[in-house]
C-alpha cells in the first residue's frame, strides 16, 4: 500500500508539471512596442494690435491613460510662433497604436517659473491680463486627433495649432479685459495635426490703396464660408470667422503664408481691420487671383506649397 501510494503521488506530481509550465507561459507579458513623437506648438494671428504677447502654460500632455509625457511645465508665448514658426516641446517615447484624441492640462495659476498667472495676455502698456481669473488650478482640454498613428521605431511630428482668435475674447466684466472662451470652445480652437500630412498656401497680394488697414487672410474648406454666419451673426469682432481652418496676416510687402493645412480644397477670404484698433473689423475685401480668377478651389497637398498671386481691388463694408 505504501509503495502504491508513493507511486500515485509521484504520478500526480509528474502529471502536474506540464500544467504548471503551461500557466507560466500564458502569463508571460510581451514587451510593449513604442514609437516617438515630436510635439510642437504654433499659432494663428490675433486681431488686436495692442496685444504684445499671449502666454499659456502647459503642465501635462496625455496620449492615453494617465501618463503625462511632459517632464515639467512649459510656458509659451504663442505670438512668437506664427507664419509657420513652431516651438518644440520635446521628443517623447509613447506606446504604438492609433489615437483619436489627446488631452492637455493648462496651468492657470503659475507659469513655468513660478510666477502668476499661468495663462495671460500681455499688452503694450506693460500689463498682464489673467485669462482665467478664478481659484481653479488647472483646466483640462480634450482635443480630437485625426489619423494619429504611432508606429514602432518611427517618429511622428505632432503639431498643436492654437488659434488665439478662437481662444480669447473680451472680458465679461469691466475689470477683466481678456479671458479664455468656454472650455468647449477652447477645444475647437486648438487643432491636433500630423505635421508631415499638411501643406501650405503662400503668395503675394497687391493691396493697392488698402494698405492703411491691417489685412487678415482666412483659409476655409471649400464651401464652408458663409458671410452671414461668419460675420453678421456675431456682435463681437473676436468671434468673427469661427469656421476658418487657419489664417495669416498680410505683411507690409503684400506677402502671406497660411501653413499647416490638411490635404483638401480651400478658398480664401480677405478682411480689413482698423490699423489703430486692430480688433475693429472694417469689411471684406474684393480680391482676385492673377487674371481675375476666383480665390476658390485652391488645392493643397501634403508636403507641398500652393502659390497664389492676386490683387485687392476694394473694400466691402459690413
Amino acid at each position: 500500500m505504501k509503495l502504491a501510494r508513493s507511486f500515485n503521488l509521484m504520478a500526480l506530481a509528474i502529471g502536474s508539471i506540464p500544467l504548471l509550465f503551461s500557466c507560466s507561459k500564458s502569463d508571460q507579458v510581451t514587451a510593449e512596442l513604442h514609437g516617438t513623437i515630436q510635439v510642437e506648438i504654433t499659432d494663428a494671428p490675433i486681431d488686436n494690435s495692442e496685444v504684445s504677447g499671449s502666454h499659456v502654460t502647459i503642465s501635462a500632455i496625455y496620449l492615453a491613460g494617465d501618463s503625462n509625457i511632459l517632464q515639467q511645465d512649459q510656458t509659451i508665448d504663442l505670438l512668437a510662433y506664427q507664419n509657420g514658426n513652431t516651438k518644440n516641446l520635446g521628443l517623447f517615447s509613447v506606446p504604438t497604436g492609433e489615437y483619436d484624441h489627446i488631452t492637455i492640462d493648462l496651468n492657470l495659476q503659475e507659469d513655468a517659473f513660478g510666477n502668476t498667472p499661468g495663462c495671460y495676455v500681455a499688452t503694450l502698456d506693460g500689463k498682464k491680463h489673467n485669462l482665467y481669473p478664478s481659484t481653479q488650478l488647472l483646466t483640462r482640454l480634450t482635443l480630437p486627433a485625426n489619423d494619429l498613428t504611432i508606429n514602432p521605431n518611427e517618429k511622428t511630428n505632432l503639431l498643436l495649432d492654437f488659434d488665439l482668435r478662437k481662444l480669447i475674447k473680451h472680458g465679461d466684466q469691466n475689470q477683466i479685459k481678456y479671458q479664455f472662451v468656454e472650455d468647449r470652445k477652447m477645444e475647437s480652437g486648438i487643432r491636433v495635426l500630423c505635421r508631415d500630412k499638411t501643406g501650405m498656401i503662400k503668395g503675394v497680394f497687391d493691396s493697392g490703396q488698402i494698405n492703411e488697414n491691417k489685412i487678415l487672410i482666412f483659409a476655409y474648406r471649400q464651401g464652408v464660408y458663409n458671410q452671414t454666419r461668419e460675420i453678421k451673426s456675431y456682435s463681437s469682432p473676436s468671434q468673427h470667422f469661427p469656421e476658418a481652418t487657419n489664417s495669416a496676416k498680410l505683411q507690409a510687402d503684400g506677402s502671406f503664408t497660411i501653413p499647416f493645412l490638411e490635404r483638401g480644397t480651400y478658398e480664401l477670404v480677405l478682411a480689413a481691420y482698423d490699423s489703430l484698433d486692430g480688433s475693429l473689423l472694417r469689411g471684406i475685401l474684393q480680391a482676385t487671383g492673377n487674371g481675375g480668377t476666383m480665390l476658390t478651389a485652391i488645392n493643397v497637398e501634403s508636403g507641398n506649397e500652393t502659390s497664389i498671386t492676386g490683387k485687392i481691388m476694394g473694400l466691402m463694408p459690413i
